[in-house]
């Protein structure tokens, strides 16, 4: 978890100045990676993680071929604290700049009304998820 911490702390800086005064952009930080992270952090904590849709070879349609509005992870979590019973935490990953579509709210939305765990953002709300749910 510190590496992926310091990795972050790293990747965080938007932009720099050359020596030259001209603003260097930083490198885009993707999905995937943060997906990585996200998945190493649960994994290290016992976790469970299924990633859902798949890679294709480039020239292919690079949709998920998923149900619009699917999150992105499913993590089983082992029991912490007073929980006794594993927990089943939805993951829609999120760079600083996605935006969620409608459906992946009106699942977001769905998730809260059936009382499953849900959090949609970068490795930052998954650690404040885990902290308040006393993984962390």
């Amino acid at each position: 978890r510190d590496a992926v911490c310091e990795r972050r702390a790293g990747e965080r800086a938007m932009t720099r100045r050359a020596s030259s005064g001209t603003r260097v952009q930083a490198p885009r930080i993707l999905e995937k990676d943060v997906q990585r992270d996200i998945v190493e952090v649960l994994t290290s904590l016992g976790g469970w993680v299924y990633v859902l849709g798949t890679r294709r070879p480039k020239g292919e349609h690079q949709g998920t071929r998923q149900t619009p509005g699917l999150v992105d992870c499913l993590a089983f979590l082992p029991p912490r604290g007073v929980r006794q019973q594993w927990t089943l935490l939805m993951i829609e990953v999120k760079t600083s700049t996605g935006r969620a579509s409608d459906a992946q709210r009106d699942f977001e939305r769905l998730c809260h009304l059936a009382e499953v765990e849900h959090v949609m953002g970068g490795l930052d709300p998954v650690i404040v998820w885990l902290k308040n749910h006393d993984y962390l």
